[in-house]
């Protein structure tokens, strides 16, 4: 369905003949997730900040599901402020919110995930609340959790193959051993949230 308020709604990542985006990201981002943070205390990046603001795949984000109405209003009127649009959202799988905006300018779009509940191999890796005491402000204003606690986050979803052993091509590709080295604070913080799997997490 179209989100668009008083507009066509929000637009996207559009990209150059190189590659290249041909939008300021941070300036068009960065007020936003600031605005988020400031507004919704249960609300934060969980991973691939870097990434989304380089122009390299979306924002992956957690907030309750009695949030997900205002946030979708939030990221309409930010898309409509810019002249992007259509938006549109996507709650089919359940305890996951996909927001996209389209840049009508080259077909690409910008996309917002907002997680209630992260699934990995059926089962519950976690959910907002676990998440908001590995949480910090970024630098730049944002709320996100820590690089250790991203680092765990991905060494589980990314890094591991069945039985434990190492997924070369996901820790690689996902940075994570760099993620795990960067904060180990935030990695032993964030391996306790495991319980009784925290020893082995870790």
């Amino acid at each position: 369905a179209e989100l668009g308020r008083g507009g066509q709604g929000v637009a996207g990542a559009g990209r150059g003949p190189e590659g290249v985006s041909r939008h300021d990201l941070p300036g068009l981002w960065l007020p936003f997730l600031e605005r988020l943070t400031e507004r919704y205390p249960n609300w934060g990046l969980w991973k691939n900040a870097e990434d989304a603001l380089q122009g390299r795949g979306d924002f992956d984000s957690t907030a309750p599901e009695s949030d997900w109405d205002a946030l979708t209003d939030e990221f309409a009127d930010w898309a409509a402020a810019h002249g992007f649009g259509p938006v549109t959202g996507c709650r089919e799988v359940r305890g996951v919110l996909f927001l996209i905006a389209v840049d009508p300018g080259s077909g690409t779009f910008f996309e917002l995930d907002v997680n209630a509940r992260k699934y990995w191999r059926g089962w519950t890796l976690f959910r907002p609340e676990d998440l908001i005491q590995v949480m910090e402000i970024d630098e730049r204003g944002f709320r996100r959790v820590r690089r250790g606690a991203e680092g765990v986050i991905l060494l589980v979803q990314n890094g591991l193959r069945w039985g434990g052993r190492p997924h070369e091509e996901g820790l690689a590709r996902k940075h994570v051993r760099a993620a795990l080295a960067a904060d180990p604070e935030g990695v032993a913080r964030t391996c306790e949230l495991f319980g009784a799997a925290g020893g082995a997490v870790a």
